[in-house]
């Protein structure tokens, strides 16, 4: 039984450290406050009408793009910043960006089929991929 015991407290001595580490990774995403999330999506929206897509992505990557990613309390601000970064990828990233774009838009475009923002947007992403094109005419002619 001592045996026993103590061979627990020694695996959980060697777990403990891993779990700590797991959870200070948590801790490490960038939180934005409701104003910086608003801020920032009308800077990169404001570039992207401006035609500056390369603009806004950097702003948006600066602030966003890290190992440990972002955290917003509001879901509506996240889905905001989502949409505005996946337009900010389509336009100036590569294709890699292009298809993390294509997995936002189509994502948020199921949860609302109805809204043609998305679809429109969508459909632009598609288009810049070699197999996308029919898919993204059938989007856009079913509007």
């Amino acid at each position: 039984m001592k045996r026993s015991l103590h061979a627990y407290l020694l695996g959980l001595g060697l777990l403990l450290p891993a779990l700590a580490g797991e959870a200070r990774a948590c801790l490490n995403a960038v939180e934005l406050s409701r104003k910086e999330a608003v801020k920032l999506i009308n800077d990169a929206e404001t570039a992207l009408a401006a035609g500056d897509a390369v603009a806004a992505l950097a702003l948006l990557d600066g602030k966003l793009a890290s190992d440990e990613g972002y955290e917003v309390s509001n879901d509506k601000l996240d889905k905001r910043i989502q949409r505005v970064w996946a337009v900010a990828r389509l336009r100036a990233g590569d294709s890699a960006d292009v298809k993390a774009a294509i997995a936002v838009l189509r994502e948020q475009s199921s949860a609302n089929p109805k809204d043609p923002w998305l679809r429109v947007r969508l459909a632009e992403a598609l288009s810049r991929t070699k197999s996308g094109g029919g898919e993204a005419r059938k989007l856009l002619e079913d509007l």
